[in-house]
């Protein structure tokens, strides 16, 4: 299972304690107290600072991003506990907090500079669409557990939110060039500047060329991926207490998979073109220190030439308003309104169809957020809730009540209730394929959560960070002979825990761990036998361990190993398995790095989800009721790869 590699990873972690001491300045670091100033905006829409935060958030920095090697933001989910990362083959993920992994996860809002960038055909992630030069993200906040009060439906377990970095902090040219064996090429480079001191703007331009992995039979998968993409950033600041931000980009690709087909033949190898873009405008603005306003306007589209399975595009079009407001020094209220019309054009195939194939629907909502100080600097009390009216299911409501409470120095405990709801997609009420009937009369799925948490700063050193929660999930997506149901429930149990050591000023080590369990049942009216499975489609026990340290001020050793529990779902299945990624990095000068990064050392393949008894005997056999699972899983494998960063 892992454990036998134990103690070749702690060696590693600590082999240089010693010339870490004879460093002479922390390049990349944060202290702790920095640490915990880091201000995040998710948790309440305004900039607060982790300690004050009442949910389970959690932040990764640029330098963490930098520090781990990772290629992709996929892949940098893995450095954040309590989530589930799993790669199907080599551009498909399931990721998911708190259970219910799957590719087609649905309850997890993912958000880039708080732009929702969820498929509404599936209230998913078309994971290998969400790019960027990772160099350009300041930070990646994520809260795990329901954030529905604030941001919407499918903020049920979980909210992502990818924040990059201003145009300001981006000033002249940036060039990346990388050569490896999974990563066969990155290629980056990116160009800022300004018109004088109120406008400044970067453009960019990306590629990367990803290797095909292996079947399950040795085989060389049909996975290989590449794809380009090239955008802008400006922000405009004309004045001290205002700014505008532009930016956009264009990206277009080959994705290559391995359906396994209900008919002969079983496996078909192709590649399909996707395409796709954005253009985001916000304006924000400061009219004293107790009240400022946000607006921002989107535009998404999305491509997918897929002859086979589901083709066509999408378009979301999303607008957005907030406003902040300070009407006593112990009461403050934050309050919003939003649009978002989406129109969609289903290219059906034999394989897949959509009933009707195009069609248009929107969400109107509104959200309150009210923060009350009983205690000053020790007790707070926060109310708020979300309400949406959607074509789908019409009004729902998602209130949300929390305590966050300061006591003896720095001890920080917190607790929530929430209400959260994940809202029907186009597949739920219009999808027509082998055993699947969609159903208009879907209804949405409701969590209630109940949540603790505990923070503490032990010392200058040592930080640790817990939370627990309790979920009760109501009408949950069933599989019946005749169509999609509302008839599982669900109950979920989980902790989380997190510690941050900093043993010496440029030695840290992380330490994450996951516990989640889930037992499902059904109403007495449903026949869907596969309803226990989401059970054991998460992992029960995860855990990782980050060294990080510098040496002499001109290099970097990071060390992240990570170990899951098995899947062992009837449909869903997987081993235990460890992994180990070492980077390397020479600080040449102040403009020039070179780094070498290996990653999944430890075995030379091991396999992360695979989906079971795919070739379906018949459209009515129970035993093939359920999601339909096309894909063919393949083995992440053993990679290094070379990197040259080169910025002046």
């Amino acid at each position: 299972m892992g454990f036998h590699r134990l103690p070749w990873v702690f060696w590693i972690c600590f082999f240089g304690v010693s010339w870490s001491q004879m460093q002479t300045k922390d390049l990349t670091e944060l202290s702790l107290e920095e640490l915990m100033n880091i201000e995040v905006t998710l948790s309440s829409r305004k900039a607060e600072k982790i300690a004050e935060s009442a949910s389970a958030v959690f932040v990764l920095t640029n330098q963490d991003l930098k520090r781990s090697g990772v290629t992709s933001i996929p892949e940098a989910m893995r450095l954040l506990p309590g989530f589930h990362v799993a790669r199907l083959d080599a551009n498909k993920w399931a990721i998911s907090a708190r259970g219910f992994s799957n590719i087609f996860a649905n309850k997890l809002q993912v958000l880039i500079d708080g732009r929702s960038v969820y498929a509404p055909i599936f209230s998913g992630v078309f994971w290998e669409s969400q790019d960027m030069i990772l160099d350009d993200i300041d930070r990646i906040e994520v809260i795990r557990g329901p954030g529905a009060s604030l941001w919407g439906a499918n903020a049920v377990n979980g909210i992502i939110n990818v924040v990059t970095k201003s145009s300001q902090e981006t000033q002249g040219l940036s060039i990346g060039l990388g050569k490896g064996t999974e990563e066969k090429t990155q290629l980056w480079t990116r160009y800022g500047n300004h018109f004088g001191e109120k406008i400044y703007y970067r453009v960019f331009f990306k590629y990367f060329d990803r290797d095909a992995s292996f079947s399950p039979t040795r085989e060389k998968a049909k996975d290989g991926w590449w794809m380009w993409r090239g955008g802008f950033r400006m922000d405009v600041k004309p004045s001290l207490v205002s700014q505008w931000t532009f930016q956009g980009d264009l990206f277009q690709g080959r994705v290559g998979q391995t359906l396994v087909l209900p008919f002969d033949p079983f496996y078909l190898d192709y590649t399909l073109p996707v395409r796709g873009g954005h253009f985001l405008a916000c304006y924000q603005k400061k009219f004293s220190g107790r009240s400022e306003i946000k607006i921002q306007a989107s535009l998404d589209r999305y491509e997918r030439e897929d002859s086979i399975l589901v083709g066509g595009y999408y378009q979301n079009t999303d607008f957005d308003f907030q406003h902040r407001i300070q009407f006593h020094p112990r009461y403050e209220m934050t309050w919003g309104l939003g649009y978002r019309i989406t129109h969609d054009r289903v290219r059906n195939t034999s394989v897949v169809h959509f009933v009707p194939p195009s069609r248009t629907y929107d969400v109107k909502s509104a959200f309150i957020h009210n923060e009350f100080i009983l205690w000053p600097h020790h007790l707070r009390l926060i109310l708020g809730s979300k309400f949406e009216s959607n074509d789908f299911t019409g009004f729902e409501y998602q209130p949300n009540v929390r305590m966050h409470l300061k006591f003896w120095k720095q001890h920080v405990l917190w607790a929530s209730v929430s209400r959260a709801v994940r809202t029907p997609s186009r597949a739920d009420h219009d999808l027509r394929t082998f055993g699947i009937i969609g159903n208009r009369e879907f209804q949405s799925e409701i969590l209630w959560a109940h949540e603790l948490g505990y923070r503490y700063p032990f010392s200058s050193t040592l930080f640790l960070d817990f939370s627990g929660y309790m979920n009760q999930y109501d009408k949950i997506q069933s599989f019946e002979p005749d169509t999609v149901r509302n008839y599982r429930n669900a109950k979920a149990r989980g902790l989380e825990a997190t510690a941050i050591w900093h043993p010496k000023t440029h030695w840290t080590v992380r330490f994450g761990y996951t516990f989640c369990q889930i037992h499902a049942s059904t109403d007495a009216s449903s026949i869907d036998m596969r309803a226990k499975d989401v059970e054991k489609e998460t992992p029960r026990h995860q855990y990782y361990v980050w060294n990080t340290l510098d040496i002499f001020g001109k290099f970097e050793c990071d060390v992240f190993f990570r170990w899951l529990d098995a899947l062992s779902s009837p449909s869903i299945q997987a081993p235990a398995y460890s992994a180990l990624d070492i980077r390397w990095a020479w600080h040449v000068s102040q403009t020039l790095e070179l780094s070498i990064v290996g990653q999944n050392l430890n075995a030379p393949h091991h396999q992360e989800f695979s989906l079971v008894g795919q070739r379906m005997t018949g459209a009515h056999s129970q035993e093939s009721r359920g999601w339909w699972f096309p894909f063919q899983a393949t083995e992440c494998e053993r990679g290094i790869y070379f990197l040259l960063r080169w910025s002046w």
